[in-house]
């Protein structure tokens, strides 16, 4: 049964590898159910999609437009995929369920562009690419997912691929390089390890930081 298991998350992380590998530009979200929502209920999927499009624009009542809220009243034709997972809210230590949610990116900014909206500048100069070990269950990506986008100093998160166990991001920040990495450092939920490529098999040599996830 052990060895099933095994193989059977080894052939789930290969194909969402690939997935991630092939997939166009994606923005993510994560909204907090309770116990009577579906993952994928219009409600649920239009908080999703409001959730994105406030993180890209900073624009608290985006809603208020009329091309968003026509938008909004079918968030499905932006949805890429969805899925419902079990993480732990890192403030209360409890279990809560939650629907991770990924958007194409190319529907949502010609929906911005319709809507005459331009997105605040980013400087990427302050871009980070960061690379976390030992990811070997959904539920650790999703925590990992949900504890990124409840930092305020992140713009952006963006899968770049997960292989072998590791998970590539690339991060961009509003407070910059530095102010990302002393917050981790303080959390303390991804934790920096220089030496963890050499754990690993045969990886492209980059200059990505090495984390685990604590």
């Amino acid at each position: 049964m052990t060895k099933l298991f095994r193989l059977s998350f080894c052939l789930f992380l290969y194909f969402i590898s690939a997935y991630i590998s092939a997939s166009p530009a994606i923005y993510e979200s994560t909204v907090i159910l309770d116990n009577q929502k579906a993952a994928n209920s219009t409600d649920v999927l239009k908080q999703g999609l409001l959730q994105v499009l406030i993180k890209l624009t900073g624009k608290q009542d985006i809603d208020a437009l009329l091309p968003i809220q026509q938008a909004l009243e079918k968030p499905e034709n932006y949805l890429i995929k969805y899925s419902t997972q079990i993480t732990e809210d890192l403030t209360t230590q409890t279990k809560q369920r939650v629907s991770l949610q990924s958007y194409a990116a190319s529907r949502v900014d010609l929906l911005l562009k319709n809507s005459k909206i331009t997105l605040p500048s980013i400087d990427n100069s302050d871009a980070i690419d960061i690379r976390v070990g030992n990811i070997n269950t959904l539920e650790s990506y999703a925590q990992i997912n949900n504890y990124l986008n409840t930092l305020a100093v992140i713009n952006n998160v963006t899968i770049k691929q997960l292989n072998n166990g590791w998970l590539d991001l690339s991060i961009s920040t509003k407070s910059g390089r530095e102010a990302l990495l002393n917050i981790l450092k303080q959390d303390s939920k991804l934790v920096q390890d220089d030496q963890a490529s050499a754990k690993v098999g045969q990886l492209d040599s980059s200059q990505s930081l090495q984390f685990r996830w604590n």
